[in-house]
């Protein structure tokens, strides 16, 4: 995996959807969305991202007043020289 955006390829596109009650949970639910896509099959990293669909909400404040759809381009990374990192360091990185 790199750590330099521009080495990511546009292989293949995801469409992503997320929904809030306002602006601040609509973006953590998109944030949570991508991150889950990216740390579970099948390892997704977006470069490039367009929306394709954004509904403003009425201000009631509804469960899905806020929504927003959009598709990114990247490519899937491969975790088997990562996998054996978590192991060796524990959660305090002391071991």
């Amino acid at each position: 995996m790199t750590e330099d955006i521009t080495q990511v390829e546009c292989a293949y596109s995801m469409d992503f959807d997320a929904s809030g009650h306002d602006v601040d949970s609509l973006l953590y639910s998109l944030l949570d969305t991508c991150l889950y896509h990216f740390s579970a099959e099948p390892f997704f990293i977006g470069r490039v991202c367009k929306v394709l669909s954004y509904r403003r909400g009425d201000g009631t404040g509804g469960d899905d007043d806020y929504q927003i759809h959009l598709r990114a381009w990247g490519e899937s990374f491969d975790v088997s020289p990562l996998q054996g990192v978590a192991k060796k360091t524990g959660c305090s990185g002391r071991e």
